[in-house]
């Protein structure tokens, strides 16, 4: 006989966290960086023109990067990113954004170079 609650599994003490995860708080603070909102555009004369940067160690080619900006990011035959080099224009900086904003493992990011 079982008695109610004695039927769940006990939760297991040796389940360690998942490694890939990547905290929100782990990017470094560097005097370049460009709001992720877009904020920052390049054409307006006013400094180096903004890029889009990977972090190749954080990307796990999960490619919704090319899904919410294909004309800036395409995908290898694996399916990690390859990103346009040159700098980008007002609209772009949007796009590229929006791209940074939906990387589930935080590997893009919006640089001033």
């Amino acid at each position: 006989m079982s008695r109610a609650g004695h039927d769940r599994a006990a939760p297991d003490s040796r389940a360690v966290p998942d490694s890939r995860a990547v905290p929100d708080s782990r990017a470094v603070p560097d005097s370049r960086a460009v709001p992720a909102d877009g904020t920052a555009p390049s054409d307006d004369g006013n400094g180096p023109p903004v890029r889009l940067g990977i972090d190749p160690a954080a990307c796990d080619g999960i490619g919704m990067c090319a899904v919410v900006a294909p004309r800036l990011v395409s995908v290898d035959a694996w399916g990690y990113p390859i990103l346009v080099r040159e700098p980008l224009r007002r609209r772009q900086a949007r796009a590229a954004a929006a791209a940074v904003a939906a990387c589930p493992r935080r590997a893009l990011f919006l640089h001033r170079r």
